[in-house]
């Protein structure tokens, strides 16, 4: 058998040792074949007495082609072989396989591919800049300039969204599979109104500045992350022509608003050792002080709240 050590299955059922085979003769019997990896090969044979029987089998190796697009372009290597640069299509054996896309000034993007031969595989990388100010990498935690506690995060694997029977679940939250491969800082609280207002030049005296900063645009938002970009010496995430938003180049190492996946990692996996269903655990009742939600102080201010639940803060809490 050639590759050895695949697979033999006769008459469906699985052979692992198949050097001698004890087979009645005068029956025919059959044979299948097969490798990751290779094309897989089936025989019809017969067995005769007083005659050594030999059944032989060489497989050819199975391709599929790979599509690997990068931005910016970047050098590949599949198993340590240089295979040029990107966009590419690459033909490769449909087996596991590691990738590899480098560019000098940004971080090496690292994963495994499996070919398929019935049809063509893509993979589509944005890569990552290295941070210009390599001390923001060390530290687990830090305080930005204007006061911001920042906490390093190591995300992975999680599932997103909730399952059809899950009690308020809606239709855009189907499951779904998430890999977040790169390490990131977030905020440990909301931007507060006495920061937002120093990103807006402006003095607030007629409130909590503690409290966190509330109903603003997006735009506003995002504006925000840029002038603190900037303000650090960091490359802008958002592109705006003029006054108008035309998009957001991730690759830059800049402040940011978190993604919907990073989002929801946060609120339901950081820390823990599976997702739970809610931001504090997965089951109800609501903990005691498990965060600034709408309590029973709000009775008379408020239509719907949480019965026997309270904060301490009929609204926002700083």
């Amino acid at each position: 058998m050639k590759p050895e050590k695949g697979k033999l299955f006769i008459d469906g059922n699985l052979y692992n040792d198949y050097s001698s085979l004890n087979l009645s003769t005068k029956k025919s019997y059959n044979f299948v074949y097969k490798k990751n990896g290779y094309l897989t090969k089936e025989k019809q044979f017969t067995f005769y007495e007083n005659k050594v029987n030999k059944v032989e089998f060489l497989l050819e190796k199975e391709y599929g082609e790979v599509n690997i697009i990068a931005s910016p372009i970047g050098k590949i290597k599949i198993d340590g072989k240089d295979y040029g640069n990107t966009p590419k299509k690459i033909k490769l054996q449909t087996i596991k396989q590691k990738l590899e896309i480098s560019k000098e000034g940004f971080l090496k993007y690292e994963t495994y591919i499996k070919p398929k031969s019935t049809e063509l595989s893509k993979v589509e990388v944005k890569l990552e800049k290295e941070f210009d100010n390599i001390e923001r990498l060390n530290p687990e935690n830090y305080i930005n300039s204007i006061g911001i506690k920042m906490k390093l995060f190591s995300p992975g694997r999680f599932t997103m969204g909730a399952p059809r029977h899950e009690k308020g679940q809606r239709a855009n939250e189907f499951l779904k599979e998430i890999i977040l491969r790169k390490k990131f800082y977030s905020s440990l609280t909301e931007v507060t109104i006495e920061q937002f207002m120093e990103f807006k030049g402006k003095s607030n005296t007629k409130r909590n500045k503690n409290l966190p900063i509330s109903n603003i645009f997006w735009k506003d938002a995002i504006s925000f992350c840029n002038w603190l970009s900037k303000k650090e010496g960091l490359d802008s995430v958002y592109v705006f022509n003029k006054e108008k938003y035309v998009g957001a180049n991730l690759q830059n190492n800049g402040y940011r608003l978190p993604t919907e996946a990073e989002w929801e990692w946060l609120a339901r996996k950081a820390g823990r050792n599976s997702v739970t269903k809610f931001s504090w655990g997965k089951n109800l009742p609501i903990p005691k002080m498990a965060g600034n939600l709408a309590d029973e102080s709000v009775i008379g201010f408020q239509e719907l709240y949480i019965p026997n639940y309270k904060d301490n803060h009929r609204g926002l809490a700083p």
